[in-house]
C-alpha cells in the first residue's frame, strides 16, 4: 500500500511525483499495488502511466491487509498513530516514524 500519490505533502498535484514510477515499477514486477491519497482519486493517466488504480480509504483492517505499507507523501490528513498500530511493515520516506522493529526508513 503506497500513502501519497502527490508530489508534496496536503496537495492535489501529482506532476514529478516520485509515487507515479515507484508504482508502475512495483507493477511490472508482478506486486499488487494500491495507494491512498486524501486529494487524489484517481490514478491520473498520463501519456507515460495509464494505470487503473483508485484511492483506498485508509482503516486498520485496510492497512493490516498489506504486507508493507510505503509513505511516500506525508499528508497531514494522516492518521499516522493508526496506520503505525495496525501496519505489518512500513517503509518511512519522510521520517514521519520513529524507527523500530517494523519501521525501515528509506
Amino acid at each position: 500500500l503506497i500513502l501519497g500519490l502527490a508530489y508534496k505533502k496536503n496537495i492535489g498535484d501529482t506532476r514529478e511525483s516520485p509515487s507515479l514510477n515507484i508504482i508502475d515499477k512495483l507493477i511490472n514486477l508482478g506486486a499488487k499495488v494500491d495507494y491512498s491519497d486524501p486529494y487524489i482519486f484517481d490514478f491520473p493517466k498520463t501519456r507515460k502511466y495509464k494505470i487503473d488504480l483508485k484511492s483506498v480509504k485508509l482503516t486498520s483492517t485496510v492497512i493490516n491487509s498489506y504486507e508493507i505499507v510505503v509513505l511516500i507523501t506525508d499528508h497531514d490528513f494522516f492518521d499516522y498513530d493508526m496506520i503505525k498500530k495496525n501496519a505489518k511493515k512500513i517503509i518511512d520516506t519522510r521520517g514521519r516514524f520513529s524507527p523500530g522493529s517494523k519501521i525501515i526508513r528509506a
